[in-house]
């Protein structure tokens, strides 16, 4: 499976067991090769993988969906069940909620199956991200309860495995968002970092950006300003493109909130280079918005105007291509530099 930039680094997919067929010649035993279907199913997967890793999500969408059609040849379930867990990691990140919701419904069918049952803690997780990013916090909870550990304080009772680490992440995540023991979620999220065996690129990099969150509602700016710098050197070091661009908002909209204009400006053209490199349309019109802002609060009027021209454009342009294609797209001319 998928390694997850954000709430659950993983391992790849599991490579699928190789099938031998004995052929006796002349008293002798001789294995035939694997099945090449299998090979280029296998072979997808990986390739997949590296693309999501790039975060190249429309070419992981086109490898994850033809190994799933291989595996549906084959009737094999647990690649299937894999495959479609993969689409919808890739969903997530690209913000096509509407793909990751039927993937999801697709993907619960088929773990009705008994063999494939030990993946249904996965899919609760996948079930509360997306309920979080839809902001269904009530549903995200209902998922997340079956899946966190339990504290005695702050303290995991015991050291939490990669699924539980990633539904505290995902339970912090959802404290900030409903306002609600934002401080002690983050705390028990530190405390469960520390006890588990990780490759914690990802994982650090989140928690420095809750601590700054932290540290911002106390009006702690320049604090909250080396935690998030802090967070990007950590994003950087492991090349997590989604980590870098939210950390560089999350600079971003620091300076704005201090009436810093230039560094406002400065961190979010920066964090605009880097969502559009990731195809992150939404996230572009978010932070140029506040570019406009910004633009109007320095007295570049004419600057100003222009861009929210551009806005008004793209924005249309967005609503005829989501009448005719999925969200999912490359958009490689989106953001231009004039």
């Amino acid at each position: 499976m998928i390694k997850i930039n954000v709430f659950l680094p993983d391992i790849s997919v599991s490579c699928l067991k190789i099938i031998f067929l004995t052929l006796i010649l002349a008293g002798c035993a001789m294995q035939q090769s694997r099945p090449v279907i299998i090979e280029d199913a296998e072979r997808l997967n990986n390739e997949g993988v590296r693309a999501f890793q790039e975060a190249n999500w429309y070419r992981a969408k086109q490898l994850f969906s033809k190994s799933l059609l291989l595996y549906q040849g084959l009737d094999n379930q647990q690649g299937i069940l894999l495959s479609y867990i993969n689409l919808i990691e890739v969903a997530l990140a690209a913000g096509d909620f509407q793909a990751a919701e039927k993937y999801l419904i697709n993907v619960t069918e088929i773990n009705q199956a008994e063999g494939l049952k030990r993946h249904r803690r996965r899919i609760n997780l996948l079930f509360s991200k997306l309920a979080i990013k839809k902001k269904q916090f009530a549903k995200a909870q209902q998922f997340l309860s079956v899946l966190l550990p339990e504290f005695d304080g702050i303290k995991p009772k015991s050291a939490p495995d990669l699924i539980q680490l990633s539904a505290i992440a995902n339970q912090t995540r959802l404290a900030f968002e409903q306002n609600h023991e934002a401080k002690l979620w983050t705390q028990r999220y530190e405390r469960a970092l520390k006890v588990v065996d990780v490759d914690a690129g990802a994982f650090q990099g989140l928690l420095l950006r809750f601590q700054a969150k932290l540290l911002l509602r106390e009006n702690k700016f320049q604090q909250a300003a080396q935690k998030l710098q802090q967070a990007l050197a950590v994003y950087k070091a492991s090349l997590i493109q989604p980590g870098i661009a939210a950390t560089l908002s999350d600079l971003g909209q620091l300076y704005l909130e201090q009436g810093d204009w230039l560094q406002a400006k400065h961190y979010f053209a920066r964090a605009n280079v880097v969502l559009r490199y990731i195809g992150k349309r939404d996230k572009i019109i978010i932070n140029t918005e506040k570019l406009a802002i910004i633009e109007s609060k320095l007295g570049h009027v004419e600057r100003s105007n222009l861009i929210r021209r551009w806005l008004a454009e793209r924005k249309e342009n967005q609503l005829m291509q989501e009448k005719k294609y999925l969200p999912l797209l490359e958009g490689k001319d989106f953001l231009r530099s004039d």
